[in-house]
C-alpha cells in the first residue's frame, strides 16, 4: 500500500490511503497522499456517522465499521482518486469489502488473527480470498502451493484475472548495483545516511525496470514493491497514465514508520511491528542479512493471540539480551502468558519489564554503541517506543486496535 501510494504521489494523483493501526496519532489512518485527515474534520464526521445511525436504528457497529465509513465519507468529500483501501482483518467479512475495486492485492497468507479466521492456512486463505470479485483483476504474492492453488480456483470461478507473484511478475535483487555503502549495513548499497535502499530488477505485466531502488529494508520489501508495480501497470489499464520515472521515484522514495524503521543510532535502534510468523521470519533475515553489530538486544511485546512460541524459537536465539514488556493493550500477553514459553533470568538476560518505555531503558542500559536493538513482536509497542523516542521521552498514549 505505501509503495502504491507513493507512485500515485509521483504521478500528481489525489490519492486517499486508509490503513490500520495506528502508531501514534489516529489521523494517521485516513489520509490524501502524505496529509492526515484534520482532527477537526474527524469531529464532525464522526457527529454525523453518530446521527446517521441513530436515524437508522444502528446500534452494534463496531469501532472499525464506523471508521471505514468515516474513511471512506470523507474521501468522497476530498474527491480522492484512486484511493487505496486496506483491509482491517481477513477479507470476506471485513467492514472495507463493501467497496468493488479497480483491482485486488493478496500479498501473502499467514497464521494471524486465528480465533476470528480460523485455525488453518487454509482456513484463513477462504477468508482472504473473501476480497476477489468478478471480473476484477487480482495480484498475489501467496507463495504456499495449496494456497496459491486455492486462490487460482477463486479467481477462475470469479473471472477474475490473476497476476502471480513468481509467474507473471517477476523480481530480482540486483547485486551489481552500486551506491555508497553505509557502515551499519552489512550489504546493501544505500543513497544516504538516512534512507537504506536495496537494488531489484522487475519483469511485469508488459514494463521491465532494472535497478530499481527499493526504499524500505528487506527482500521481503521487494516482492511488496513489485506487487505496487504490478498494481500500476493495471491502474493504467483502466486509465490512470503514470509514467515510468514515476514508477521509480515512487519506490525509491517509499517511506513506512515501523516497519525495519533505522530510527537512531549508537546503538542502532530498529522499529519493526512483525507480528505473525511470516513477518517474524522477514524480520530475522533482515536483522541477520542487512546490518552489522557486535550484540542484538530484543524487546519484544506481543499480543496473546499470536503465537509466542514460534515468535520466541524465530527471534530470540540470536539475541545477547530478550526484554518482554506489555504495551497498553488490552490484549497484550501478560507476563504469565509468556512464561508457558520461557523463563525469565537476570543470568541468561531474559527480562520481564511491564512498562515499554522503562524496558527500552533497560535495553539501552544493556547496549553499547555498536549494538544493535530491535524493538518487534506488535506494531503496538513499535507505537509506544515511536512515539516515546519522537516526543523526547515523554510517556506513550497507549494504542487504539484496528
Amino acid at each position: 500500500a505505501a509503495f502504491l501510494l507513493s507512485i500515485l504521489k509521483q504521478s500528481g494523483y489525489k490519492a486517499g490511503f486508509y490503513s490500520s493501526p495506528h502508531l501514534i496519532d489516529f489521523t494517521e489512518r485516513i489520509r490524501i497522499n502524505d496529509q492526515p485527515i484534520e482532527r477537526m474534520r474527524v469531529v464532525f464526521l464522526t457527529e454525523e456517522i453518530k446521527r446517521l445511525c441513530k436515524k437508522h436504528s444502528i446500534l452494534n457497529i463496531t469501532f472499525f465499521e464506523f471508521v471505514t465509513a468515516l474513511a471512506f465519507k470523507y474521501f468522497e468529500e476530498q474527491e480522492a482518486d484512486p484511493v487505496i483501501v486496506e483491509v482491517g482483518m481477513g477479507g470476506r467479512f471485513d467492514a472495507t469489502n463493501v467497496i468493488k475495486p479497480l483491482t485486488s492485492i493478496i500479498t501473502s497468507i499467514s497464521l494471524e488473527h486465528q480465533i476470528y479466521l480460523g485455525r488453518t492456512l487454509s482456513e484463513i486463505a477462504r477468508e482472504k480470498a473473501g476480497i476477489i470479485k468478478r471480473g476484477v483483476p487480482v495480484i498475489c504474492g501467496v507463495q504456499q502451493p495449496k494456497i496459491k492453488k486455492f486462490i487460482r480456483q477463486t479467481c477462475q470461478s470469479a473471472n477474475a484475472p490473476l497476476y502471480q507473484l513468481g509467474s507473471q511478475i517477476r523480481c530480482r535483487i540486483n547485486l551489481q548495483a552500486k551506491n555508497v555503502t553505509n557502515p551499519t549495513l552489512k550489504t546493501l548499497p544505500v543513497a544516504d545516511e538516512a534512507n537504506f535502499i536495496q537494488c531489484f530488477n522487475y519483469k511485469g505485466l508488459k514494463s521491465e525496470f532494472k535497478g530499481l531502488q527499493c526504499g524500505l529494508i528487506g527482500d521481503h520489501q521487494i516482492r511488496n514493491a513489485s506487487m505496487a508495480i504490478a498494481a500500476s501497470e493495471l491502474l493504467q489499464k483502466k486509465g490512470y497514465p503514470i509514467k515510468p520515472e514515476e514508477v521509480t521515484a515512487g519506490i525509491r522514495q517509499t517511506a513506512w514508520p515501523g516497519r525495519l524503521e533505522v530510527i537512531k543510532k549508537n546503538p542502532t535502534i530498529i522499529l519493526d511491528g512483525a507480528h505473525n510468523p511470516d513477518a517474524w521470519k522477514s524480520c530475522r533475515r533482515a536483522l541477520e542479512n542487512n546490518f552489522k553489530y557486535e550484540r542484538l538486544v530484543l524487546l519484544l511485546g506481543v499480543m496473546e493471540d499470536k503465537d509466542i512460541f514460534k515468535m520466541i524459537n524465530f527471534l530470540t536465539p540470536s539475541a545477547y539480551a530478550v526484554i518482554f514488556c506489555r504495551p497498553q493493550m488490552e490484549r497484550a500477553a501478560k507476563k504469565e502468558n509468556l512464561q508457558k514459553y520461557i523463563s525469565f533470568s537476570d543470568i541468561k538476560k531474559v527480562f520481564w519489564v511491564e512498562n515499554s518505555t522503562r524496558a527500552f531503558m533497560k535495553a539501552l542500559n544493556l547496549s553499547s554503541k555498536k549494538d544493535l536493538i530491535c524493538v518487534t513482536g506488535s506494531l503496538f509497542v513499535v507505537g509506544e517506543i515511536r512515539e516515546y523516542l519522537k516526543k523526547s521521552g515523554s510517556n506513550s498514549s497507549g494504542r487504539i486496535p484496528m
